[in-house]
C-alpha cells in the first residue's frame, strides 16, 4: 500500500495549499498583510467569542479522556478526532468577510484541519510562529476538567466556557474563551472530495 505524501504549495500572494485536503491556509495572521515575501504588520488578538463570531464556529468538541490536570490533544494521540464530513456538522459562518489574496471566504479552522496542517513536514518553517497560540473554531465540553486541581476549577468557575486553542506545533488544549489569542484562517478548497 502506497502512503500519499502531503505537501504544501506556496503561492506568492501569502497562501499555502495542502496537496491532500485542498485546504488553502493564510500564511499571515489575521490583521497582518503580505509584502510579497513575508507577513508584515501587527496580528490581532481576539477572545474566542470575538473570533468565532467574526470568522465562524464549529461544533462543540468533546475532550478526550484525561489523566493529566488539563485536557489536551497532541500529535501522537490515537484518540484525536479524524477529519470527516462530521467534522463540519453545525459549522456556522462568521459575520466578517476578510478579503485576502483574492478570496472572501476565509474562516476559523476546526481542530481536525489544524491536525492535518501539523502533520505536514516543515510546515512550521512556512507559517510564522503562533507564540502563545491561536484559536480554533471548536468550543469544548469541559469534561476533562473534572480531575483538575482545585485552583483551576475555581478559575474556570469564574469563566466556565472553554474552546480549543492550538499552540501551533503539537499541542491543543481547551482554555477559557475570554483569553486573547491570534487568529490563523483557512478556506475549504477541495476538502469534501477526499472525505468519507
Amino acid at each position: 500500500m502506497t502512503t500519499q505524501t502531503t505537501t504544501l504549495s506556496i503561492h506568492g500572494v501569502g497562501t499555502a495549499t495542502d496537496s491532500t485536503t485542498g485546504l488553502m491556509w493564510m500564511i499571515p495572521f489575521a490583521g497582518q498583510e503580505w509584502n510579497g515575501d513575508s507577513p508584515v504588520g501587527t496580528a490581532v488578538d481576539l477572545s474566542w467569542p470575538q473570533a468565532s463570531t467574526r470568522f465562524g464556529r464549529g461544533r462543540r468538541l468533546k475532550s478526550p479522556p484525561q489523566k493529566e490536570a488539563t485536557p489536551y490533544w497532541s500529535v501522537g494521540d490515537s484518540d484525536r478526532p479524524p477529519l470527516s464530513r462530521e467534522s463540519y456538522t453545525d459549522y456556522e459562518a462568521g459575520s466578517k468577510q476578510l478579503f485576502f489574496a483574492g478570496f472572501r471566504d476565509w474562516r476559523l479552522p476546526i481542530v481536525e484541519e489544524c491536525f492535518t496542517l501539523m502533520e505536514i513536514e516543515d510546515s512550521e518553517d512556512i507559517f510564522p510562529s503562533a507564540g502563545t497560540g491561536v484559536w480554533t473554531a471548536n468550543s469544548s465540553n469541559l469534561s476533562g476538567y473534572s480531575k483538575s486541581p482545585r485552583y483551576l476549577r475555581e478559575w474556570l468557575n469564574f469563566s466556565p466556557e472553554c474552546a480549543w486553542w492550538w499552540q501551533g506545533n503539537d499541542l491543543f488544549a481547551d482554555t477559557v474563551v475570554s483569553q486573547p489569542y491570534m487568529i490563523r484562517l483557512v478556506r475549504s478548497g477541495t476538502i469534501f472530495s477526499i472525505l468519507h
